[in-house]
């Protein structure tokens, strides 16, 4: 495909919509004019790039941070303008997150059409935390003719993220139709019931927390103990979250595979968790499994195993 850069003048300007929060104006001289870096891209260097190059009707954006808020500001203001979207780390914290309140409506409103919704968030806990409530939106609705994808990626931080990110997106978004095959009704719930498991922990929500493990669950945790019932796991975490107030663990599966043989699943993937220490920042990630079997309503956690390896600050030694 052609790659084209485009160069801002006022990134801060271009990047961003209207916002009604005085702390958003603050960040610029002048902010708020998207809807205009949008009619310079449609009027302006879309024409240039077709009359000086050969291409297809395809079209696709790409942006981190600012650049995706513009991204996913673009695809609900202005989803024709292409086929593709794809946000790294979206400031979706712009005038009072407004995009993630208003994304239902938004995504109902949209005009028919297949179009490319592709999200991916670090380890920064503001960005991910709103675009995992985006993702949330996504995946309550039923919106023909949207394919999108969500990767959160807490091993990166806001500085590392690009790089891996568009790797993994240009491969999934761009994947020959035939290479792409449909995760199965099974594995969706069990990744939809993994995210919000992570977005119970960001919330420090133990009864949350509950409704995703059997009664009798297990797990091998990265300290090498063991748990053996769900209340233990409640009680683990609530003590956690007594002692770090900003404590936060994200599980990203890699895959899922459920059983042919019967109401099991396994899961396999990575995890980090991360907090604040008297001696500053402390993470600590690694591998995890995960063995869920399906209750007569849902897919419920058996059991886990956490591998630690890899730990960063001063309270690692």
């Amino acid at each position: 495909f052609l790659l084209v850069g485009i160069e801002n003048t006022e990134r801060r300007r271009d990047m961003t919509g209207p916002t009604d929060v005085e702390r958003d104006k603050r960040i610029a001289v002048r902010v708020g004019g998207s809807a205009a870096f949008r009619r310079f891209i449609r009027t302006e260097l879309m024409p240039r790039v077709k009359a000086r190059y050969r291409t297809t009707a395809e079209t696709a954006v790409v942006g981190e941070s600012l650049a995706g808020l513009f991204v996913v500001e673009t695809f609900f203001r202005e989803p024709d303008l292409f086929d593709s979207y794809i946000a790294f780390d979206p400031s979706l914290w712009w005038n009072n997150h407004r995009l993630v309140t208003e994304a239902d409506s938004l995504l109902r409103a949209r005009p028919a059409g297949r179009k490319t919704l592709y999200l991916a968030s670090s380890a920064e806990p503001e960005l991910a935390d709103l675009t995992q409530r985006l993702a949330a939106v996504l995946r309550r609705g039923a919106f023909p003719g949207l394919q999108w994808d969500y990767l959160p990626m807490p091993e990166e931080t806001h500085a590392t993220i690009y790089h891996p990110a568009a790797l993994r997106a240009f491969r999934t978004v761009f994947a020959p139709d035939s290479a792409r095959s449909p995760a199965s009704r099974d594995e969706q719930e069990i990744r939809a019931a993994r995210a919000a498991f992570n977005a119970a922990i960001a919330r420090h929500d133990i009864p949350s927390i509950l409704t995703f493990l059997e009664e009798e669950f297990h797990a091998s945790v990265s300290s090498g103990d063991f748990v053996n019932s769900r209340r233990e796991m409640g009680a683990s975490f609530a003590t956690r979250f007594a002692e770090f107030t900003d404590a936060r663990y994200v599980r990203t599966p890699e895959a899922v595979d459920v059983s042919s043989m019967g109401p099991f699943a396994s899961e396999h993937g990575t995890w980090v968790g991360s907090w604040t220490t008297p001696t500053g920042p402390y993470r600590i990630g690694g591998r995890y499994s995960a063995y869920w079997r399906r209750s007569s309503r849902k897919w419920l956690l058996h059991a886990e195993l956490y591998v630690p390896l890899f730990c960063e600050g001063a309270a690692c030694s």
